[in-house]
């Protein structure tokens, strides 16, 4: 038996490239190749925008889904002496971060001094400031609590 030797031939757009080329056909299908070449290039770029703006978009929402799940609020509720519990008050305020914490309590107190403080309504109830977080609500500071009502109810 005959060994006989395999040889590879290149195929570049269907033209076998071979030993009996001119040069006139070689530069031609180096040509030819360089344009494949760009325009395979100009479709990774294009995949590569895309997969760019798909990495922002998933960012985006990464970082929205953890203020989400991270996110605060401050509340003021008033407490209820008949039953014994706080009752809820739609003034609501919401804190993006523990580092703005402070700030929130601050906005929340301001809204009870504006809108509750020295109203006959609420002259004789007590009122407590909330913040409600991950872990759960809790009571940050009582605002107002003439007839020491909280002594008797639940902190929480």
């Amino acid at each position: 038996m005959e060994n006989k030797k395999q040889e590879e031939v290149l195929v570049i757009d269907g033209i076998e490239v071979n030993d009996e080329m001119t040069k006139g056909q070689i530069i031609m299908l180096i040509g030819a190749f360089n344009v494949r070449i760009n325009e395979l290039q100009k479709k990774i770029n294009s995949q590569d925008n895309a997969l760019a703006n798909a990495r922002k978009y998933i960012k985006n929402i990464e970082y929205r889904l953890k203020t989400f799940i991270n996110k605060q609020t401050a509340e003021i509720r008033v407490f209820s002496p008949d039953e014994k519990k706080w009752e809820d008050y739609t003034g609501v305020f919401y804190v993006d971060s523990n580092n703005d914490e402070e700030l929130i309590i601050n906005k929340a107190i301001d809204h009870y001094n504006e809108y509750f403080g020295n109203m006959p309504f609420y002259r004789e109830r007590t009122l407590g400031l909330f913040i409600t977080g991950p872990e759960g609500k809790k009571l940050v500071k009582v605002l107002q609590d003439e007839e020491n009502n909280i002594a008797m109810g639940d902190k929480n």
